[in-house]
């Protein structure tokens, strides 16, 4: 019941044109959804072998996307500021379990189209990228995996089309129905000014901040230490941020470039 009137009250006020993104179109050709032939992965110390990667146009944009294996679908959507890559292993592990796992850059990020509208970064095109793809691929049904920012399009992935989606992994973000007052409102209500979601609506200011030493940047949000959401004045997202001389082991040079 909490799902369903979850997904009525989101349908209620999403525009005729937003939920046509989540219907797959009848009949698409080849031409369309598969405009790049796949390129097999020579495989590195970094990067496993055999992955294979091709660009699928859906949803007015080319989505690259990385995959490995066959079998049942597994869609892995990453968050930020992250790619495909951040599901290397994952893809090799999932394929050798039996599946056909497929990791996009999702829109906006590395060699996907990044439209110019933010208008066109809502969690329902994100979504409808989701269902697109999965019919690009020939399939009817996926399991959908979100990470960070990426787990909020796997949650509603599953609530406006379970029909297709069967099942939700979420890592690191919980689900959350929608409230009362619109997120940005809720802060502005509570009288706070810094936060972070605050601090990246102005187009072109958390741009400068993060294209100053990207190599830093890169660093600091993968491993980087004293974070913090809530901005001192005068500073930036990245504020009092140190990198570690040593890196995790999860990590080498060569991801970062």
């Amino acid at each position: 019941m909490i799902r369903f009137q979850a997904r009525r009250d989101l349908l209620r006020v999403l525009p005729l044109a937003l939920i046509s993104t989540l219907m797959p179109r009848v009949g698409i050709s080849a031409a369309e959804t598969q405009a790049d032939k796949r390129v097999r992965n020579e495989g590195s110390k970094d990067v496993p072998a055999e992955l294979t990667h091709r660009t699928i146009s859906l949803n007015g944009i080319r989505m690259h996307v990385a995959e490995r294996g066959e079998g049942p679908l597994v869609l892995l959507c990453h968050g930020w500021p992250e790619c495909w890559y951040s599901w290397r292993y994952q893809l090799a592990a999932l394929a050798a379990a039996g599946f056909h796992a497929v990791a996009p850059d999702m829109r906006g990020f590395g060699q996907t189209d990044a439209p110019e509208d933010v208008h066109a970064y809502t969690i329902v095109h994100n979504v409808g990228d989701m269902v697109r793809l999965v019919a690009a691929l020939g399939e009817q049904s996926a399991v959908v995996v979100g990470h960070d920012w990426g787990a909020p399009v796997a949650w509603t992935a599953g609530l406006l089309r379970p029909d297709i989606f069967r099942a939700v992994v979420a890592m690191g973000v919980p689900y959350f129905m929608r409230g009362p007052v619109l997120p940005l409102q809720a802060l502005r209500d509570a009288g706070t000014t810094n936060f972070y979601w605050q601090y990246f609506q102005t187009p072109g200011v958390a741009e400068a901040e993060f294209e100053r030493d990207v190599d830093r940047t890169i660093r600091t949000l993968l491993y980087g230490k004293g974070i913090s959401h809530v901005m001192k004045p005068g500073q930036g997202f990245l504020g009092d941020s140190f990198i570690p001389e040593q890196l995790p082991n999860w990590l080498t040079d060569n991801d970062v470039k």
